[in-house]
């Protein structure tokens, strides 16, 4: 007799987070990009204006521009290209 049991995989919040980002057509909030880029093993290393300077351990910096602590899309996409390469 063979017993099938129903695995269920619970997303924790930052996997959420990481998906609602990856799929997003709209800006996003500086502090959801932060614990994405935090989760990608990325520190905030420099604040300078209104520019954040993000260090991943033998990788270039991050540089990105903050406005009405929103990050626009058109960086997002481009710092997507990076972090998952």
């Amino acid at each position: 007799m063979i017993l099938y049991v129903e695995v269920q995989l619970h997303m924790t919040q930052i996997e959420k987070l990481v998906e609602k980002i990856l799929k997003t057509k709209t800006d996003i909030e500086f502090s959801d990009f932060k614990k994405f880029l935090e989760y990608y093993e990325y520190k905030l290393i420099r604040k300078k204006g209104s520019h954040f300077h993000f260090r991943k351990l033998d990788s270039p910096f991050i540089t990105i521009p903050v406005h009405n602590n929103k990050i626009k899309k058109v960086y997002l996409k481009e710092i997507i290209k990076i972090v998952k390469l």
